[in-house]
């Protein structure tokens, strides 16, 4: 009897608890080795082994059933099937959980670099290249906050439908022909790309950029807009990109009704 253990003694082993080996005793996951006439039950140690299998597999988000069916002959397919599909499962859960930390990770940096912001001062910044996805729109989203709503919310749809990770919206675009000509009006929303995205991917290129942080209402972000087109015009700086209007994650901020803050940006034209 010395190889056998009890119950207790096994659970102790297997660092669970004595219901969880019921439980899958019940379910024919784990049987007692031996059974005395008085009706005590004992596992042989060796079953720590499988003991591990079953929690392994359960931790891959494996039902019991499942695991009872497949586990008992490893010479069988099925089971080497039922552990390729649980990698491939895995590896699909492992790329939606690194996106869902880009995301928040963006979403904090997005906020703190808000929430730190110096307002309506036109600064220089060295930015790095970047992917991100444009979405042509049907008008002019700066008229209306629920215009940028829908329309966001038709191109989630749309990503979603075709497999894509969706990140929150970045923000607008006012195209490069247009901030040359003064008018204020979105061509495109954009958002960071997936690395599996090919359709209407582009590149923020690297360079020197002016920024110009603005909070206020619709208005007084079209006087911010064009008080950055006066500066570079004043300064003799060409326009060397489109004017991206970066989306700070207002939400997450204390705003009074009808206002928001959104980080202008474009990248200065090279001097011929």
């Amino acid at each position: 009897m010395k190889k056998f253990l009890k119950v207790g003694e096994f659970a102790r082993i297997c660092q669970t608890t004595r219901d969880t080996l019921l439980h899958y005793a019940r379910k024919g996951l784990l049987q007692p080795r031996y059974t005395a006439e008085n009706g005590y039950r004992f596992y042989a140690l060796e079953q720590f082994w499988e003991f591990s299998l079953i929690s392994l597999l359960k931790e891959t988000g494996s039902r019991l059933e499942e695991i009872r069916i497949c586990k008992h002959d490893a010479q069988n397919p099925d089971f080497m099937n039922f552990i390729r599909d649980r990698v491939q499962t895995l590896r699909e859960q492992h790329e939606n959980i690194f996106h869902r930390i880009a995301m928040l990770t963006d979403l904090i940096k997005a906020t703190e670099e808000a929430l730190s912001a110096r307002l309506d001062t036109i600064l220089p910044e060295e930015c790095v290249s970047k992917k991100v996805q444009y979405y042509p729109l049907q008008g002019n989203c700066l008229e209306s906050n629920d215009k940028y709503i829908e329309e966001y919310s038709s191109k989630l749809k749309n990503d979603i439908e075709a497999g894509n990770s969706v990140y929150p919206p970045l923000g607008l675009i006012v195209a490069r022909e247009s901030a040359e000509h003064g008018r204020y009006e979105t061509s495109c929303l954009f958002s960071k790309s997936d690395a599996g995205c090919r359709q209407n991917a582009r590149e923020v290129k690297a360079g020197r950029y002016l920024s110009l942080f603005h909070c206020g209402d619709t208005q007084s972000h079209e006087t911010a807009f064009h008080r950055l087109l006066k500066h570079m015009k004043a300064e003799h700086l060409g326009i060397g990109s489109d004017i991206y209007i970066y989306d700070q994650m207002n939400y997450l901020m204390q705003m009074e009704s009808g206002r928001y803050m959104a980080k202008y940006m474009v990248r200065l034209e090279k001097p011929r």
